[in-house]
């Protein structure tokens, strides 16, 4: 608020546009737009000749460009007047005509993965401006007074109606979620008379994906509280070393006797990942120094740290970890490291599912050598 004047009135009487504004929005922004726009009304094509529903990303582009199209059309609103920039009316006036087919492309392929998958907030948002676009479009379509401040008002009240109460997006979220969870529960086996039964029949993975699916959701988004009614142990964390309320998905998951798999998984017995809590910290008391590497992969990795005068080396199963400290490019001490012990007992504590918010200290494994 620094630049502001005292008198707020004489704001209305200042003509000076920045400069830099008008260079990023009449000549970057703006034809970004365009560009934004002709790969639209591409895809838009595409769908209609082929007659192939789009799929629920598609409503990420369609509300990425309609922000940076009214981005434009407010940054511009100031010069809008000026001789030379006349072309600003008319952009501005044809840019709600132009987006009528993308708001109704938006519902369909927002709605498709609402049938399909139900409410999430994300979804949830995308329907909420997708009904504040068919206020403001016809408005500034008909309407001939078309005052700008209708825009950021109308988001205002918008915004504010869906965050609370029992229509909100969190409610309305948390309840279809769990609806969909307690369906495919029941279709399953898996829930009988309001209570899980860790013992069924198999559940096919599809199934099975889904319903790790929402658990994941819950637990990073609403927490258990809503599903505690159906379990007759705690869903809540014993230990704050999680990092988190309430235990991992995978232990849900095995509470109703299905295997927990991540999103992308594409099959049974797929790539599994067992990872820390992001949240967690890693206590470093005594030591002199923290060297930071990374390895996914299997195949042989080696990372040097010259300065340091230390040097690994990653075994290709990732089971074995040899360290070396070299001094005046000589080695005088070497230590190996087997993590082959450390990864059996986290698949014996956490099974063969890709599981998040392992404490740090279960992760970890201390070895010394015998250079000081």
């Amino acid at each position: 608020l620094a630049g502001v004047p005292e008198d707020l009135e004489s704001l209305d009487a200042m003509t000076d546009y920045p400069k830099e504004f008008k260079i990023f929005s009449q000549y970057i922004l703006f034809p970004l737009v365009l560009v934004y726009l002709v790969i639209l009304y591409a895809y838009l094509g595409k769908i209609l000749l082929a007659w192939d529903w789009p799929e629920g990303w598609v409503s990420k582009l369609i509300l990425g460009f309609i922000g940076t199209g009214l981005s434009s059309i407010l940054l511009l609103h100031p010069i809008r007047e000026r001789t030379e920039n006349i072309w600003i009316r008319t952009a501005s006036r044809w840019f709600y005509v132009i987006i009528l087919p993308l708001v109704v492309m938006l519902f369909f392929a927002d709605w498709r993965r609402i049938s399909e998958y139900g409410f999430t907030e994300g979804r949830y948002l995308a329907i909420a401006v997708g009904l504040w676009l068919c206020i403001i479009v016809p408005y500034f379509i008909v309407s001939k007074k078309k005052k700008i401040l209708f825009i950021p008002m109308s988001l205002f009240v918008a915004t504010f109606a869906v965050s609370f109460g029992p229509w909100g997006m969190f409610a309305v979220s948390e309840n279809s979620q769990v609806t969909r969870l307690k369906e495919l529960l029941t279709k399953n086996n898996i829930l009988v008379d309001g209570r899980v039964q860790s013992k069924h029949d198999s559940v096919q993975f599809e199934a099975t994906k889904q319903i790790s699916s929402i658990i994941s959701y819950l637990s990073d988004i609403h927490g258990f509280d809503a599903i505690q009614p159906w379990f007759g142990e705690s869903l809540k964390s014993d230990s704050v070393a999680t990092g988190s309320t309430y235990k991992n998905p995978a232990f849900v998951a095995k509470l109703m006797g299905i295997e927990y798999v991540r999103v992308w998984q594409a099959s049974r017995g797929g790539a599994m990942m067992l990872m820390s809590d992001r949240e967690g910290s890693l206590a470093i008391d005594g030591y002199d120094r923290l060297l930071r590497a990374q390895h996914i992969f299997a195949g042989v990795a080696k990372r040097e740290f010259p300065e340091q005068g230390i040097a690994y080396r990653i075994g290709e199963d990732l089971s074995k970890m040899m360290i070396t400290v070299s001094r005046d490019a000589k080695t005088i001490d070497s230590l190996q490291i087997d993590l082959q012990p450390l990864v059996n007992k986290l698949l014996a504590d956490y099974g063969n599912a890709s599981t998040e918010r392992i404490p740090t200290e279960k992760m970890s494994v201390i070895a010394a050598g015998q250079t000081t």
